[in-house]
């Protein structure tokens, strides 16, 4: 059975664009940004980072640390089962690696942290100045 169609009444009904939440991938030869996590914040994850791989807090390189949005209570970083928020949610991105290993997480504002080791493939908002 054909659906229904609705007879155009000479007046369109207003549509707001809905905005592209997801940023563009750095162009080639862009650096992550660094500097960007509180010490406190970062303090914690290099420890967790040192304990996780036995290296020494000299030996691990920091690839990223950046204020990021993160699109869902997820942090980018979904387990299969779980259900997350369905809301924005500031917080940092911190990449490290040591010779033979690269650590990802993932942190709340707060500086509530997880190791992510199944990232989703659409990267995090970058924080605008001021939010």
């Amino acid at each position: 059975m054909p659906e229904p169609t609705q007879e155009p009444t000479g007046e369109e009904t207003p549509t707001r664009p809905v905005p592209d939440l997801t940023p563009a991938p750095p162009t080639p030869g862009e650096r992550p940004v660094t500097g960007e996590v509180p010490d406190t914040h970062m303090d914690a994850v290099i420890a967790d980072a040192v304990e996780r791989s036995g290296a020494s807090a000299e030996d691990l390189t920091v690839v990223r640390s950046q204020a990021v949005q993160w699109s869902d209570g997820s942090l980018g970083c979904p387990e299969p089962g779980q259900v997350y928020t369905q809301a924005i949610v500031d917080g940092y991105w911190v990449e490290l690696e040591t010779d033979d290993e690269h650590l990802d997480y993932r942190l709340r504002h707060d500086g509530s942290f997880r190791l992510c080791t199944s990232p989703s493939t659409h990267p995090p908002l970058k924080k605008q100045p001021g939010t």
